[in-house]
């Protein structure tokens, strides 16, 4: 009805009638016939044929007359021959739709132009987002690493007091001191060397606040928590107040294509950040840096030795006496016997120099584990909230990512439409019956000259 109201003229084709009888074929185009008339308030010739015949009716570039006239084909050759045989009438007819569609591509040309200034906001929007996003990454992260080399610093200034207390311990001028306390321990009565229940280290170290060096370090790292909290807080407001803005500056009918809402989530999971003091506390636990007791422990196996070492040097210098009678040997003897006392005794700073690198390679090692512990919890949190601002832009990102790609898509169609069309228009001389069948062989791959 609709090709009618145009005026298109209208052929009911009826194929394979060569599987009928006469009476069913009979029955057909009366069936056919009625339901057109139903449908289009009208009756079409009903043409009778068999593509299949017509097919047998060409073998190797013959056509038998006889049987192609039996087939029905004819009178659809004959009617596009009558139809394509006014050349100028055809291309008149072509001229005219490729004109309408020529304005059509224009007019939505034109129309998607003036998008391009809404498609190039969509596109500032999603690089500003990202842009901010960066930047907010990189202000946490200096954050995080101001804080890890404030506790660095810490460390390495309670290992510097550590390793000058340790010097003082094993100065060159302690021999005496040592000397008394190794004696005291070698015959049984080490306990005295304690006052109020403390050991030598544990008063030196008391008294230059070093028994725990490492007292503050807690405090320093707490503060990773509150500084990670608030600046969240505050980024995730300015990138959603930024977003909304922007989402109102979109043209009504964008909006309404936006699924979801621009929202804060409804808590901050600080999780992560919660369970960081443990770990760290544990981790100072275990180190047990500097482990006082054992430092007592070396200072006084240190005098031990020296005491020991004296007492041999005595026995031997008591010996050789009684060996070398000659008055030039003894005198040898009695210069050789203070200069290897005092070489006994340089092995005191050496000892010193000895346990404090060991104690300085402990402490390298907390401190690494320690900022390492320390870099690792908050980059995870802080990869969890880069991902709450993420969510919480997404619905405007997803808005303004699909008005992109609807955008380029909508272009890419309307450049390969054009390319079409041009196409067309310079194959429009070229058209006519025989044109048109040409360009049909060509589609279809024949080359044997048929129908």
């Amino acid at each position: 009805q609709q090709m009618k109201r145009y005026g298109t003229r209208v052929k009911v084709l009826v194929n394979q009638v060569d599987l009928l009888n006469e009476e069913e074929l009979r029955t057909v185009l009366n069936f056919v016939r009625e339901e057109c008339r139903a449908a289009m308030e009208s009756e079409p010739e009903i043409w009778p044929l068999s593509a299949r015949m017509g097919l047998e009716a060409w073998r190797a570039g013959a056509l038998d007359e006889q049987a192609w006239r039996v087939t029905g084909m004819q009178r659809i050759v004959s009617y596009v021959d009558g139809q394509l045989g006014d050349e100028d009438r055809l291309r008149q007819k072509l001229r005219t739709s490729l004109q309408i569609t020529g304005n059509v591509l224009r007019q939505a040309e034109d129309v998607l132009r003036s998008n391009q200034a809404a498609t190039m906001n969509c596109e500032n929007i999603a690089a500003n987002i990202e842009e901010q996003l960066l930047a907010q990454r990189r202000d946490q992260e200096a954050a995080i690493e101001r804080i890890v080399v404030d506790v660095d610093d810490y460390m390495g200034d309670a290992g510097a007091r550590v390793h000058e207390a340790l010097r003082y311990l094993y100065a060159a001028g302690r021999e005496p001191d040592l000397l008394r306390g190794g004696f005291l321990v070698l015959i049984g009565l080490g306990g005295l060397t304690r006052r109020s229940g403390r050991s030598y280290v544990e008063r030196q170290f008391a008294e230059a606040h070093l028994l725990s060096p490492l007292s503050e370090l807690q405090a320093i790292s707490d503060r990773v928590g509150p500084h990670l909290e608030g600046q969240d807080i505050q980024d995730l407001d300015d990138l959603l107040t930024y977003a909304r803005r922007e989402m109102e500056s979109l043209a009504p009918g964008i909006q309404q294509k936006m699924i979801g809402n621009l929202a804060l989530p409804q808590e901050y999971d600080r999780r992560t950040l919660d369970v960081l003091p443990a770990r760290l506390d544990s981790l100072l636990q275990e180190a047990n840096w500097p482990d006082v007791e054992a430092l007592d422990r070396h200072l006084r196996n240190t005098g031990l030795y020296l005491v020991v070492f004296e007492i041999l040097l005595l026995v031997m210098v008591f010996f050789l006496s009684q060996v070398f009678k000659a008055e030039t040997e003894f005198l040898v003897l009695l210069l050789l016997a203070p200069v290897i006392a005092l070489g006994g005794l340089l092995f005191l700073p050496l000892r010193g120099q000895a346990i404090a690198a060991a104690q300085e390679a402990r402490l390298l090692l907390l401190r690494e584990q320690y900022t390492n512990l320390l870099r690792e919890v908050t980059r995870q949190q802080l990869e969890r909230t880069m991902q709450f601002r993420r969510d919480a832009v997404a619905p405007l990102l997803r808005l303004v990512s699909a008005q992109t790609q609807l955008h380029k898509s909508q272009r890419t169609r309307l450049q390969e439409a054009r390319r079409e069309l041009d196409a067309i228009e310079a194959d429009l001389p070229s058209l006519g019956s025989e044109g048109l069948l040409n360009k049909a062989r060509q589609i279809v791959g024949r080359e044997d000259g048929g129908p």
